[in-house]
């Protein structure tokens, strides 16, 4: 089938199209296949916690952000909606915003108690 502006692709016949078809739904297939692997893959919850977290994916600044920082936000929440594609990323993706406000909770306890033991 030829596009709708006829820009010269020759019309393929219903076979070719099916096999197409079929090649593109291998591919999307092994795309989440292989990012259900990463999600479970305890190495990767680590590295990627890390890679995420310096590009801001869980920060909640209430002051503006430049477009630098926005680009790196940008960046971030690409990874993330390509991995949350995958039915297992949706775990790791809770896991890593769980164990970013557990540490956001230390860090806060631990700032509270030495300010009152400096007072």
């Amino acid at each position: 089938m030829s596009d709708v502006f006829h820009r010269g692709a020759a019309d393929r016949t219903p076979e070719e199209q099916r096999r197409i078809d079929a090649e593109a739904q291998a591919l999307a297939r092994a795309w989440l296949e292989a990012t259900d692997r990463l999600a479970v893959n305890a190495d990767f919850s680590t590295w990627l916690y890390g890679v995420m977290d310096d590009l801001g994916l869980f920060d909640r600044a209430e002051a503006p952000v430049g477009e630098f920082g926005q680009g790196f936000r940008a960046a971030a929440n690409r990874i993330r909606n390509r991995m949350l594609e995958a039915p297992k990323a949706v775990q790791l993706f809770t896991d890593l915003t769980k164990r970013h406000h557990a540490e956001l909770h230390r860090r806060l306890v631990a700032d509270r108690q030495k300010q009152q033991t400096e007072n």
